[in-house]
């Protein structure tokens, strides 16, 4: 239970970011569209190479410390991302892909680690439901850009990865 509700949380944050890095591009730093989509490129082909750095740290370090470690960076990625100009918010950006997306599959192994009697289940679990879940914050999100704007989304997402530590 408490590593799905850690995956929801992180996924939330996944998404978020999907959804709302190129409209803040857009809305909030005045790029064009295209600029914008480049940035979410960037955080993305970052996040594979955080996948292969991600396992190859897990094999080192172990699934416990890779995954923690990364939680504890999101948080100031994010800040990061908000308050740097230019060129050293696209850097946090890439650096947010590798901590978020690389710890992908970290959470499977942890999630059949744990129920090793039932791969299956944990699968479902872990890239199932729990994914599902952290993509039903995207329309809250959502509703807190309409209301707040785009930096209130963006501080509202530094939330759930502290959260995410303290489970």
């Amino acid at each position: 239970g408490r590593l799905t509700a850690v995956i929801v949380l992180r996924t939330s944050v996944y998404f978020g970011l999907m959804t709302f890095v190129p409209l803040y591009y857009v809305g909030v730093r005045s790029v064009s569209i295209a600029e914008a989509n480049s940035a979410l490129t960037v955080m993305l082909l970052s996040g594979a190479v955080g996948s292969l750095l991600g396992g190859h740290l897990a094999d080192r370090i172990g699934l416990k410390t890779v995954l923690v470690g990364s939680l504890y960076a999101i948080a100031p990625l994010i800040l990061g991302f908000v308050y740097a100009p230019g060129s050293v918010g696209l850097v946090c950006l890439a650096l947010i892909g590798i901590t978020t997306i690389g710890s992908s599959a970290v959470l499977v192994l942890m999630g059949q680690a744990y129920l090793c009697m039932h791969l299956g289940v944990a699968s479902g679990i872990t890239l199932g439901l729990a994914i599902g879940l952290g993509g039903l914050a995207v329309p809250i999100f959502g509703v807190i850009a309409d209301h707040f704007g785009l930096n209130a989304v963006l501080y509202s997402m530094v939330a759930l990865p502290i959260i995410a530590v303290i489970i």
